[in-house]
C-alpha cells in the first residue's frame, strides 16, 4: 500500500506534466489531489512544490494575481523550514511572475 506522501507526491508530478501538455482541467484535479494527500501527512518540502506548482498554473492560466500568492506561500513556507534549494526557486518564480505582470 502506497503512503499519503507517496500519493501527494505521484499526483504533483502528474499535475506538473499534465500542465506542460496544456491540458489545465486535468493538472488542476492533480494537483487537488495532491493538495488533499499533503493535507493528511504534512511534509513541508512537498508542500512548497504543491504551492509551487499551483503557482505554475495559475500563471498559465494568466491568473497572475493567484500565482504570486501561491508563490509567496511556497517561499514563506521554504523559509520557514530552511529549505534553501526551495527558497531559490520559489524567489525565481515569483520574479518571473511580477516580470509577467510587468511589475
Amino acid at each position: 500500500k502506497l503512503s499519503t506522501k507517496s500519493i501527494a507526491i505521484y499526483n504533483g508530478n502528474v499535475g506538473g506534466v499534465l500542465l506542460k501538455m496544456g491540458k489545465y482541467k486535468e493538472s488542476y484535479a492533480a494537483l487537488r489531489k495532491a493538495q488533499y494527500y499533503l493535507s493528511k501527512n504534512f511534509d513541508p518540502r512537498n508542500q512548497v512544490s504543491n504551492y509551487n506548482d499551483f503557482g505554475d498554473y495559475y500563471k498559465a492560466t494568466g491568473r497572475i494575481d493567484y500565482s504570486v500568492y501561491f508563490y509567496s506561500k511556497a517561499l514563506s513556507l521554504a523559509k520557514q523550514y530552511k529549505l534553501h534549494e526551495r527558497i531559490l526557486k520559489s524567489y525565481d518564480k515569483l520574479a518571473e511572475a511580477y516580470q509577467k505582470a510587468g511589475m
